[in-house]
């Protein structure tokens, strides 16, 4: 994924933002699914515990969906992605040219930036979190780690039990 996207998210949710999963729960996307203690509301805060929590399965769900990624099976990473980036990363996947990438994360780090709720445009209430993502990453079997860094965007209607979605990807720019 380090060559994924290289702007930011967009602020609001696309008005398609999981209308499979309002439609149907039969094809329920179930990524970074997490306990729903971290459904922020007026009257919740987020403990340090949580926070915690939500970072190690993120770091898990990031070795996980790096693989998906090496082994371009785009159908498996929709389960993990809104439907807008999903189409970018579709079309990132099919003009990769090293067919044979195996990514190597030799050390990863996760780290929380915050976390935001609003409305999107068609009046779903939305909780957005941002997760920087740092470490050493080694792109095939004979090439030297190197450095990255990226801030993920996730989010997920609170009207659903629904998992959070990668909504947008910021590599940043040494």
């Amino acid at each position: 994924l380090r060559n994924m996207q290289r702007q930011p998210s967009l602020e609001g949710v696309p008005s398609n933002f999981n209308n499979s999963n309002i439609e149907s729960s039969a094809t329920q996307k179930t990524s970074l699914n997490v306990n729903s203690a971290y459904h922020q509301t007026e009257k919740e805060t987020i403990t340090q515990e949580e926070i915690n929590s939500f970072l190690e399965h993120s770091k898990k769900q990031f070795t996980e969906i790096q693989k998906i990624w090496d082994s371009r099976n785009i159908d498996n990473l929709k389960s993990f992605c809104t439907d807008d980036l999903i189409l970018d990363l579709s079309r990132q996947i099919n003009e990769r040219t090293n067919l044979s990438e195996k990514t190597s994360i030799t050390e990863l780090n996760a780290s929380w930036q915050g976390m935001n709720t609003y409305f999107s445009k068609d009046g779903h209430e939305v909780d957005e979190v941002y997760v920087l993502f740092s470490g050493m990453v080694r792109e095939n079997d004979n090439s030297v780690s190197k450095e990255f860094s990226e801030i993920w965007t996730l989010q997920r209607l609170k009207s659903t039990n629904d998992g959070w979605l990668i909504a947008g990807i910021t590599q940043n720019e040494d």
